[in-house]
Parts: structure tokens; sequence; C-alpha cells
């Protein structure tokens, strides 16, 4: 609850005060004023001695004050108001009263401002070798005048002698900000930000405590303090000196509790990274718990997985104590970035013995990354991540590899769900066994389905042809693992094919041109098989849809002469040519023939394809054709045609009837030979 107290200021004041103006109290109570308006007024008792009337104000904390001159406005538009403060022209110069709440009546007197030039005095007397003395001097005069001295040891005073390069004098100019800073009764206090914190750090450059008096070290630390933040909150690196000096002014090295706010961008990072690598040396030899608390401030500034690594690799000092101690640490970095290439490296950065130690940790780590599977992977982030779940210094446990495939199986990234065949490879050549474990049949399964997914997406539909050739050679890929895992393998056979199916008919076909490059014949003959069975299914085609799909097969769309490029596309053209022959029904060879003549040009096109044909010329279906083009030439040769089918065929024009003729003559002899 709110406490209040009434309170009565007298005040001994400079006679004929009043000619400059009304004599008020302002402090920082709102009872006061709070320092900008003239609430409380003093009222004259005699020459000297002034009175207010009692003033009720609610103590809430300490209360600070001060006696000022409300001088009147020469301005009467102006709101601001103009006073004229006792001692230091100033609400925050260091000489603020403090209200006593034990004792209602305050007992004051006016303070008198002065240039206070004793210490000017002093550090123009500094020399190279009598610093402890001055100092001495300075603590005297502390003795004599605190208030006054403390105030004109003020930032300013400090900035505007800075410029005199003697180390001593520097040296002296820390010590005053040191009491400047220590004599605020626990305020915190910033330096403003023109403070040139960089020239008094540089002089610390081989400093030592023996050079100050016993009673001055503090003062001193406090000061370095003051100098190391700011300078490295400016995102300057002069502090750095304070490695090079901190045997001695700070053993503990404590200092680092006061940089943990400190955060750099990467442009900085880099920078600073290189600034320790020179200063590093000052630390390698110093105590355990030390060393690692200044590490693991290093470690926590890395905001990327580059800087961590720098400061792992290039910057800290290796062995098992330490590492055990930067360990969780490290592990947490890693896991805040998410990044599989800073825990190998780490791990591989490892001792033998000390790898033994934290490989359950790391394969825990190894885990925990994979169980998002919306989490971006980088390529090297993969190849790190391969290469943990390949080492066998980490002896994986069997629950622990099935449960890496599991989530591998379940991932967004198409990368990584690439290298999933060479986990389950992994997993074959030990002694586990997936008889055993009935988990990896559907582990498989629904990785293929999400590598199809994926591979589906990576491809545009103008890529269709591609993506079915992705998807046989995952198959082929898979072949050796599982080809004597019959069930798995029928399994994806399976999911592939009614994949495939999806894609349009044109598409399929096309595919062929790219699954010559499959090297498996099992996997080979499943596309062949695939294609021959659509082939099966569909309705009966016309000359020139077939003729259609057969230029797709060959990829020779739009040219004259069909050139079949492959054994695979012979192989579909032969069964094509099956097909033919089993819906081919005709009542006389008058029809046979006829049928043949109408499709000419289908038939000039295969009696005349080059390339792989030996085996689609020995088709029966071809071979009948053939003849029965020849014996349609030798009853014209010979003049024993039929009547009626002459006439059809005279419906015919020559050119038609000699391209027609001549497909199927051999070594190309002319018709009347």
């Amino acid at each position: 609850m709110e406490r209040k107290k009434t309170f009565n200021f007298h005040v001994y004041l400079p006679e004929n005060i009043e000619k400059i103006g009304q004599p008020v109290v302002l402090g920082d109570a709102d009872e006061l004023g709070a320092w900008g308006r003239p609430i409380v007024k003093l009222r004259q008792q005699n020459r000297t001695y002034w009175k207010s009337d009692p003033v009720s104000i609610s103590i809430i904390s300490s209360i600070q004050y001060k006696y000022a001159i409300h001088i009147p406005k020469s301005d009467p538009t102006s709101r601001r108001e103009n006073f004229e403060f006792e001692g230091f022209n100033e609400i925050d110069a260091g000489d603020n009263r403090t209200l006593d709440v034990q004792r209602n009546d305050q007992f004051d007197i006016w303070k008198i401002r002065d240039d206070f030039s004793f210490i000017d005095y002093i550090y123009n007397s500094i020399e190279i070798n009598n610093l402890r003395d001055k100092v001495l001097d300075y603590q005297h005069l502390l003795t004599l005048h605190s208030d006054l001295t403390i105030h004109a040891s003020n930032p300013k005073f400090i900035i505007d002698r800075i410029d005199d390069n003697i180390t001593e004098k520097r040296l002296f100019l820390c010590i005053l900000l040191g009491y400047y800073i220590s004599k605020r009764e626990g305020l915190s206090y910033e330096l403003p930000d023109n403070f040139p914190s960089n020239l008094l750090l540089n002089a610390l450059e081989n400093y030592k405590q023996e050079s100050l008096p016993l009673d001055a070290k503090d003062q001193m630390y406090t000061a370095i303090l003051a100098l190391i933040q700011h300078n490295a909150f400016q995102m300057k690196f002069e502090w750095l000196i304070i490695f090079s000096i901190a045997t001695n002014v700070d053993p503990n090295y404590t200092f680092i509790n006061h940089l943990k706010g400190l955060k750099y961008s990467n442009e900085n990072l880099t920078k600073f990274i290189e600034r320790y690598k020179i200063i590093k040396t000052y630390t390698e030899n110093i105590k355990l718990e030390s060393y690692v608390e200044i590490a693991k401030w290093l470690l926590q500034l890395c905001h990327n997985i580059d800087s961590l690594l720098k400061i792992w690799n290039d910057v800290l000092v290796h062995n098992n104590e330490i590492d055990c101690n930067l360990f969780e640490c490290f592990i947490g970095q890693i896991r805040s970035h998410g990044d599989a290439v800073a825990l190998e490296c780490y791990f591989r950065s490892l001792s033998k013995d000390y790898r033994d130690r934290v490989s359950g940790i790391v394969r825990n780590q190894v885990i925990s990354l994979l169980e998002s599977p919306n989490k971006k992977w980088t390529y090297e982030n993969i190849d790190a991540i391969k290469k943990l779940l390949h080492d066998n210094s980490l002896v994986w446990h069997r629950d622990e590899v099935i449960q890496s495939l599991e989530l591998i199986s379940q991932s967004h990234t198409l990368e990584l769900l690439k290298i999933f065949p060479e986990i389950l490879d992994d997993w074959f050549r030990s002694d586990f066994s997936d008889t055993k474990e009935k988990k990896i049949p559907k582990i498989c399964v629904i990785w293929f389905k999400n590598l199809l997914s994926k591979l589906d997406t990576s491809t545009s539909n103008k890529n269709e042809s591609n993506f079915i050739f992705l998807v046989f050679q995952q198959l082929e890929l898979m072949h050796p693992l599982l080809c004597q895992r019959i069930n798995i393998w029928r399994d994806l056979t399976t999911i592939a094919i009614d994949r495939v199916k999806n894609c349009s008919e044109d598409r399929i076909f096309a595919a062929t041109k790219l699954i010559v490059q499959i090297k498996q014949d099992n996997v080979e003959v499943l596309f062949l098989e695939m294609v021959k069975d659509m082939l099966n299914k569909s309705t009966q085609q016309t000359y020139d849809q077939l003729l259609n799909k057969i230029r797709i097969i060959c990829d020779c769309e739009t040219a004259e002469i069909l050139d079949v490029p492959n054994m695979i596309s012979e192989d579909i053209l032969y069964h094509i040519m099956t097909i033919l022959q089993s819906q081919s029904t005709v009542s006389s060879a008058s029809e046979h023939y006829l049928n043949i003549l109408k499709a000419s040009k289908f038939w000039n096109i295969i009696l005349r394809a080059i390339g792989n044909v030996a085996k689609l010329n020995s088709n029966p279906f071809v071979k009948i054709i053939k003849m029965s083009i020849n014996e349609l030439a030798g009853f014209l040769l010979e003049k024993t045609i039929d009547v009626q089918l002459l006439q059809k065929i005279l419906e015919f024009n020559d050119e038609y009837l000699f391209r027609h003729f001549d497909a199927a003559v051999a070594e190309k002899k002319a018709l009347g030979d």
C-alpha cells in the first residue's frame, strides 16, 4: 500500500538570491514537480534562511531533489520553465540530494558551484613514471571534496583530454571514469555513443595492476568493464585487448558475463572471428572453468553454421575434457540451426575414446534432425546425414536404423528420399533381418510412394516421359537390394506400374527412348510388359493411329523413314504386328490383298524401316504381308489376276501402286525384272 509522509525543507540560500527569481525545491517525485514544475516554493524567513510549506510525498523509492531558482520567462508564450540549479547546474550531474525519509525536516545549505580545477592540475602534472603518485593525489582530493571531485571527473572532462596520447594520462582518465561510475550508487550507466572507448582501451596494452595503488584496482576494473561494453556494442573490436591482460585484471574472465547480449551481423561476426584468432593464444593455458565459459560464449555468438564451424575448428582448443564440457552447448547450437554438417564435423573432430562416450547422443541428434518431414535440406546437410548414418563408429542399434529409415521414408525432400536405398542396404548388410522386423516392407512402400510423388511434382506435365524414366530408374537402383526379397520387390513394382499408367499413353510410349538406358533386364522387361499390356487392352486402331504410336515409340515422329533405334522399340513393334495378326479377319484372298493395298502407307513404312529391324522382319505377320504383296505383283505380271480384283486395284494411281509393290521386292528389284 502506498505510504505518504509530510516533509519541511529548510535551506540557507545566498543573500539577495530572490532578486534572480523564486527559490523552489525540485525533485523526481510528482509532488516535487518531477524536475520540471515549480510546485514547492520556498518562503524567506530572514536574509538567508528559507523554508517550504509542509509537503506530503508518497514514499515508494529513493527520492532525489535539488534546490533551484525559478527564473521568470523572457517569452511569456514559451512553455519551457527556466531554472538555475544549485551546485552543478544540471539535474543529473552527480550532486543530487537524497530525501531523508526518516526525518520530517530536511536541513540543507545551497551548494556553491565551482570550476574545480584541481583535477586539471593533477592531470597536467602526470608523467611516464609518476602515475601511481598522481592517483594517490586524486584519492586525497576525493577525501576532501568528494562530490565536487566526482562531478568534475565526468565523461566530458575525459573526452576533452583524450587526444593526449601519453599512455599514463589515458590510464589516469580510466581511473577517473571508474570512480565516476562507482559513485553513482549502483545506478546503471552507459557511456555516450561518441565516447572514444577505443583510445582508452588501446592504452591498456601491457597494463599491470601494480602500476596503481591497491585500493584503485576496483575502480580501474569498473572502467575497463564500461569500456569493453561500450566498444563491443558499438560493433568495434578494440575491446579484445582484455584477453591479453585478463589474467592480471580479471583472472576468472567474469567480463564475459557483461557481453551475453552481444549480437553480430554476419559481416561483423566474420570480422570478430578473424580478430579473435589473433589473440586466442592468451586463453589456451587458463583454468578449465574459465576456458569453458569463454568457449560457450563464443559458440553462442554463432547464428549461422559457417561461423559455428569456424569457431569449433579454427578457434577452440580440443581435448576430451574440454569437448565433454562443450558438448551440450555445441549440440544445442546445432539443434537450433537444424544442421547435420556441423554435427558430422563435430563428431569427426573427436578422438576415438571420446566418440565412444558421445555416440549415443549424436545418434539421438541425427534422429532428431530427421524428425521433421517438412525440414529444408541442403545437399551438404544430406551428405553429412548420410555419412553419419553410414558411420560404424556410432554403433547404430537396430531400432535406431529402423527409425531412421522410417523418418527418411516420410520426408518431403526429394534428395533426402533418394538416400533411402543406401541406408536400407546398410540394414541388409548388417546382422539385422527384415524377416524378423515386419516394419521394413511397410516402410519401403511408404518411401516409394513418397518418392514417386516428389518425382512427379519435380517434373512438369511436358516432361512426363522423364518422370516415367525416373520411376524405372529407381526400380533399377532397388533391384540389387530386393531381387531376393520377392514380396517387397513385387509391392514396389506394382506401385510403379500403377503410377506410370496414370500418365498419358503418348508420354509412356515416348519414354521408350529413355528406358533403353536401363541396364537391368528385369526392369526393362517390366516396362515392355506394361506397354504390351496397354496395347493389348486398347481398342482396335486405324493404321494412321498405329503409325503415330510407332513413330512416338521410335522417336522419329517427323521422319519419312522409320528408324527403329533400339531393341526395346523393336520388341514393341514386333508385338504390334502380332496384335494386327490376331485382329486380321478376311473372307477371301482378294479381300486380304485389297486390305493390304488400302493400308499401303502403313506397310510401306514398316517394310522400309531401318535400324534394329531383324526381329521385326522375322515376325510371321510381316512375312505374310510381304509375301502377299509379292503374290499380287506376280498375278499382275503373269496376267492371272481376277478381273474384279484388278478393277479394284486400278482405282489406285500408278505411283501409289508402284510404291506399294516396290516395298516388298527383295533387293530393290523393279517389278518388270
